[in-house]
């Protein structure tokens, strides 16, 4: 997915600026959710929070650690992320 990144000698300076370029794409990404019609924003809403916090486990795990295991989120995060998506599209936070 990051084709200048070489995982074989990641570390901690490389990883941060991963982090940096998905922050942007997510920056961005949040703008064009909003713009999306509403029957399709709860799905890609979803999908954003998830790969959000999939990224804040990410930051929060060391280099070697990464390129060594599987980092994934919880099933249990996962239907929280999905009641909290429901409820913002049906608020209208987003």
């Amino acid at each position: 997915y990051f084709p200048d990144a070489n995982l074989e000698a990641l570390d901690e300076q490389s990883k941060e600026a991963i982090i940096t370029e998905i922050e942007a794409d997510f920056e961005a990404g949040f703008k064009g959710i909003k713009q999306l019609p509403m029957n399709a924003r709860f799905g890609v809403y979803t999908a954003y929070r998830y790969y959000k916090r999939l990224l804040d486990r990410l930051k929060k795990t060391p280099p070697m650690e990464i390129k060594n295991k599987r980092i994934r989120v919880p099933n249990y995060e996962k239907a929280q992320l999905l009641a909290q998506s429901y409820i913002d599209i049906k608020l209208q936070r987003v």
